[in-house]
C-alpha cells in the first residue's frame, strides 16, 4: 500500500471513530433535551421514564468514553475512572425508594415524578457538582480535541489536494461526492463544492474583494463527503475542530465545534448552545431547517476565518 493510500485509509478510520464519538455525544444531548421538554410540557409519565433516562445517560456516556479511548488511548484510564465515579454517584443520588416518601408539598408541582426528573436533569447538567454527564462530555472533548498532535497529518500534507479559503490553505481529502471536480494542488471554486457544510462555510469568500482578516494565514485540514465535513486547523495560536452533517432533514443535521480559543460571543450564543470546558469551548446545534443551517455555517466562517 503506497503512502497516500495508507494516509487516506488512516484518516477514513479516524473519521469513522470521530463521527461515532459525536453520535454518542449528540445522543446524550438529545436525551437531556427530551427530559427538559417533558419537564416543562404537558406530558404524562412515571418513574419508569426517569430510571430509563438515567440508564440511557450512563449507557451512552460509556459509549462516548469508549470511542474517546480508541482515539486517545493514553487518556483511557482517566476517562473510564470519571465514568465509574459517575455511575457510583447515580446510585447514591437516585435509589429506588428515594421519591416514594416525597410529600405533595415537597414535590415539583405536587408530583414526585416531576421532582425526580428535575433533580436528574440538574445532576446531569452539572448544576450542583462536577460529577455529571456534562462534565464528562467536556473532559472527553478536552482530551481528544487537539488533533494537531497527530503528526501523520502534517507530515503527509504534500500528498493532499488543496485549495484556499480566504487567506488560509485547506488540505483536503474527499471520501466521495465532496466536489464535482478535484485536481491536485488546484484552487477549487465555490460552485465546484458539493459538500453542503463546506459550500456554506466557503460562501463568504466567494467575493474576491474580501480582505478583512483578523488572524495570520493558517494551515487547515479537511475531510469531506457529499454530506459530511470535518475541519481542523493545523497551525495558529488556538486549535479547533468543526464537524457538520447535512442530510437535508432537521433530525439528522448537526453542527459541532470545539475550540481552545474564545467562543463566548453574541454571534454564536443566539444560534448555538455554548459550554465552557476546562481547556476551551464547545458549541453545537441541531434540528434546523436547511436555510438556518446555511446561515449558521456562514456565521461560523466569519468567526473562524476572518
Amino acid at each position: 500500500m503506497n503512502e497516500k493510500r495508507k494516509e487516506t485509509t488512516s484518516q477514513w478510520l479516524a473519521n469513522v471513530r470521530r463521527r461515532k464519538l459525536l453520535e454518542n455525544a449528540r445522543a446524550l444531548i438529545e436525551l437531556l433535551d427530551d427530559g427538559k421538554e417533558k419537564l416543562h410540557g404537558e406530558f404524562i409519565f412515571d418513574k419508569r421514564y426517569n430510571f430509563a433516562l438515567i440508564e440511557r445517560l450512563i449507557e451512552k456516556s460509556g459509549e462516548m468514553v469508549f470511542d474517546a479511548s480508541i482515539m486517545v488511548p493514553e487518556k483511557s484510564d482517566r476517562l473510564w475512572g470519571m465514568h465509574s465515579k459517575l455511575s457510583q454517584t447515580v446510585e447514591k443520588l437516585f435509589p429506588d425508594n428515594r421519591y416514594s416518601s416525597v410529600q405533595d408539598s415537597e414535590a415539583f408541582d405536587g408530583l414526585p415524578e416531576l421532582q425526580m426528573l428535575s433533580d436528574i436533569l440538574e445532576w446531569a447538567e452539572g448544576i450542583h457538582g462536577d460529577t455529571s454527564i456534562m462534565s464528562l462530555m467536556k473532559r472527553t472533548f478536552d482530551n481528544v480535541h487537539d488533533l494537531r498532535n497527530q503528526r501523520s497529518i502534517s507530515s503527509n500534507l504534500h500528498n493532499l489536494s488543496k485549495f484556499t479559503l480566504g487567506h488560509d490553505t485547506v488540505h483536503l481529502m474527499d471520501f466521495g461526492g465532496g466536489f464535482s471536480t478535484l485536481k491536485q494542488r488546484e484552487t477549487v471554486k465555490i460552485d465546484e463544492i458539493v459538500c453542503p457544510p463546506l459550500r456554506y462555510l466557503a460562501k463568504p469568500f466567494s467575493d474576491s474583494s474580501e480582505s478583512n482578516r483578523r488572524n495570520e494565514p493558517a494551515e487547515i485540514f479537511a475531510t469531506v463527503s457529499d454530506i459530511h465535513l470535518h475541519l481542523q486547523n493545523l497551525s495558529g495560536d488556538s486549535s479547533f475542530f468543526l464537524d457538520a452533517t447535512f442530510m437535508g432533514h432537521g433530525d439528522s443535521d448537526f453542527i459541532f465545534l470545539y475550540s481552545s480559543g474564545e467562543l463566548n460571543s453574541p454571534e454564536l450564543s443566539d444560534d448555538f448552545r455554548l459550554e465552557k470546558t476546562r481547556n476551551g469551548w464547545m458549541a453545537w446545534t441541531y434540528g434546523m431547517e436547511s436555510n438556518d443551517l446555511a446561515k449558521k455555517m456562514e456565521r461560523l466562517s466569519q468567526i473562524l476565518f476572518h
